[in-house]
């Protein structure tokens, strides 16, 4: 999915930044900026899961409940620029893609008529997300090395929910089974944290973040190859993330 979609975009860029590289740094911007190269990773969870109430099919409705938050991992990869915009302030420009992975949906589905009546099963299915973002990050300077920060990122956003699934005793009863959707969103992300020199090319840093990126769902449902409406989604989906960092500027 990614070589499809970002990679080209991502590499186009890239070798445009490089092959101008002159011309935009003496036109654009002071003659102290420097470019900069950057990874990150950490931890993920999504709290936005929410209880979901289908209408009654075949005289039974069916109330899937999520097990709490989603948690999975996150990794990112950043090029851009920094340079100073006044008194101790610097500013860095990215473009950065990003990756959560593992976001694995638990859940219980009750099916009944009514609640004397309702069976109770578990549910499951993954979630995976990639992001194209325009990441702006401003920059404190504080004695010399360190560098408390506040971030803001633009893009798009590729969701990916699949393999779903529900353990029933199949002879018994039917379930509702969804197909693997990808889904095209708008994403923003807004963060804060801090960074530290390790010498005078390389920092390290932790922060936070902040991430919405849109709409999550599988694709459509049948029980027993008949169609039905609707489907598990996520209207909007709130990612929060604590990251480590590195930076190396040229």
């Amino acid at each position: 999915m990614f070589k499809k979609r970002f990679l080209p975009i991502f590499l186009s860029i890239f070798f445009f930044q490089t092959s101008n590289a002159q011309y935009v740094m003496t036109n654009f911007f002071p003659p102290q900026a420097r470019y900069l190269l950057g990874a990150q990773f950490g931890l993920s969870v999504n709290n936005s899961l929410k209880t979901q109430t289908f209408p009654i099919i075949d005289e039974s409705a069916y109330i899937y409940t999520p097990k709490g938050n989603a948690n999975g991992q996150v990794l990112g990869v950043l090029a851009g620029i920094e340079f100073p915009v006044k008194e101790n302030y610097l500013l860095q420009l990215a473009l950065k893609y990003s990756r959560l992975a593992n976001l694995n949906v638990d859940g219980t589905v009750y099916e009944g008529a009514d609640a004397q009546s309702a069976d109770e099963f578990s549910y499951r299915y993954n979630i995976s997300s990639q992001q194209l973002m325009v990441e702006s990050k401003l920059l404190y300077i504080w004695k010399e090395k360190y560098y408390p920060y506040l971030q803001l990122g633009l893009g798009r956003s590729v969701n990916d929910a699949r393999n779903y699934s529900v353990d029933y005793p199949i002879f018994l009863t039917f379930s509702p089974l969804f197909e693997n959707k990808s889904t095209n969103a708008f994403a923003y992300s807004l963060g804060l944290g801090v960074d530290w020199d390790i010498n005078s090319n390389c920092r390290v840093g932790i922060g936070y973040r902040y991430l919405n990126i849109g709409k999550i769902t599988l694709g459509a449902g049948r029980i027993d190859d008949v169609p039905i409406e609707p489907t598990l989604e996520q209207s909007s989906a709130s990612i929060h993330e604590v990251l480590a960092e590195i930076t190396y500027l040229f």
